[in-house]
């Protein structure tokens, strides 16, 4: 973060001592130059106890509320520093290191208003030294956050005449774009957020993954195509990056590219793996399992399955997959049985869960134990879902429970229509 005081040299803040000094006399200079050299040379406590002394000797010099304020803040007291920072601008609200100081304090603690305030305040009173990309976005942010959209976007426009590539600057435009309803505008000011080198992949992703989570199907039939090149940009530029790949993705299911949906997750196997995330992999890994079930190919995907669970024996969805998928085919019903426990004792209020166990206990004629399993799905949404109703209704037929079970067929061909 840019800070306008905290990153003094020692010269420099020895400097300031003197100018601060010009009107002190005696004892009192000497203990206030003896404090600063103690803050120059990082000894924040001690500092901090000299200038408490010199503030209860006069409460109205800024100077020493200046110092104080600096202490505290490099000891992360925060409160106090904005407190004593702020007595000093009263003081002397001229003072272009005490509003730059104090203004930084509110950048650091996400008071974004504030120390805009400031900024425009220093950007006017000396422009050579505080107007830059990071004080001209920052009172950008703020005139957006007022609904100043026309303002924000002077201001942004300033920051990138200074620093073309300076990301928080063109995000700031991007967001007015958006909410402007200018979308051709906000995905070329996107393209260049994307295409800045200088921004971290994770921020590019979340951004891409946030639009994808709040898009309508309109939104992506007009903007589709475009999203779609802002995804490619960001898998070719960070191949490491596992969210990328993963926007990748969602973008063929979107599509229903079977093909693409299968070859993303072959990809983000790997990447996912070499970064360590768990949930990821084991999507991949569940995902790619699944479509070579439903494409027939029943030994790739139970081979899939196993290598999962190798990689992560706890991931209830593959658990719980690739037993209900076995049981589909007839085969190894214990062992689905008893992956389908460990499924349900991992979340034992899953709806689907619960109806694989219930089901494979059916299929191995174990109708009594099977019943509760399924009074507890319908408690937790298996209501809902067709399948699980007609599920729970052959086994309340097997019990011969016939009227309920009538029930529960009906209700399940009405779920289905």
């Amino acid at each position: 973060m840019y800070t306008f005081v905290f990153i003094m040299r020692r010269i420099a803040v020895v400097l300031c001592c003197f100018v601060f000094c010009i009107a002190i006399a005696g004892q009192e200079k000497s203990d206030f130059i003896g404090a600063v050299q103690k803050f120059s040379d990082e000894k924040y406590e001690e500092a901090r106890a000299d200038f408490e002394l010199l503030h209860a000797r006069d409460s109205l010099d800024d100077a020493v509320l200046y110092y104080l304020g600096l202490c505290e803040y490099s000891m992360k007291d925060i409160a106090a520093a904005k407190k004593h920072l702020a007595g000093a601008c009263e003081i002397d609200s001229t003072n272009m290191w005490y509003l730059g100081s104090l203004a930084s304090v509110y950048s650091s603690t996400g008071e974004r208003s504030k120390s805009a305030k400031l900024c425009e305040k220093l950007v006017r009173r000396n422009p050579r030294m505080y107007k830059n990309s990071f004080t001209l976005t920052m009172i950008g942010d703020s005139r957006l956050e007022e609904g100043n959209d026309s303002l924000a976007l002077s201001y942004y426009g300033q920051a990138l005449e200074m620093e073309p590539d300076y990301a928080p600057a063109e995000l700031g435009k991007s967001e007015v774009y958006r909410l402007r309803n200018n979308l051709p505008a906000y995905f070329l000011s996107l393209g260049n957020i994307i295409g800045n080198s200088s921004v971290p992949a994770s921020l590019k992703s979340q951004y891409i993954q946030n639009i994808m989570q709040n898009m309508d199907s309109r939104f992506y039939w007009v903007w589709g195509e475009q999203l779609g090149k802002l995804v490619d940009s960001c898998v070719t530029m960070h191949p490491e990056d596992v969210q990328s790949r993963v926007n990748k993705l969602q973008i063929c299911f979107i599509k229903r590219d079977t093909l693409g949906i299968m070859q993303q997750c072959r990809e983000i196997i790997p990447v996912a793996k070499a970064a360590g995330d768990t949930s990821n992999l084991m999507t991949a890994y569940s995902t790619l399992g699944d479509f070579y079930y439903h494409l027939g190919e029943y030994s790739r995907a139970f081979e899939t399955f196993e290598t999962a669970l190798k990689e992560c024996p706890s991931d209830a969805t593959t658990l719980n997959n690739y037993a209900y998928f076995l049981s589909e085919r007839g085969k190894k019903l214990r062992k689905a049985l008893k992956m389908s426990k460990t499924a349900i004792e991992l979340e034992p209020d899953n709806a689907t869960y619960l109806d694989t166990y219930g089901w494979i206990l059916f299929l191995m004629k174990k109708y009594k134990e099977a019943k509760p399993y399924f009074k507890h799905a319908m408690i937790y949404g298996g209501k809902d879902s067709a399948v699980i109703l007609e599920h729970y209704a052959k086994v309340l037929d097997a019990l011969g429970e016939n009227n309920l079970a009538n029930y529960y067929h009906t209700l399940s061909k009405s779920r289905a229509r």
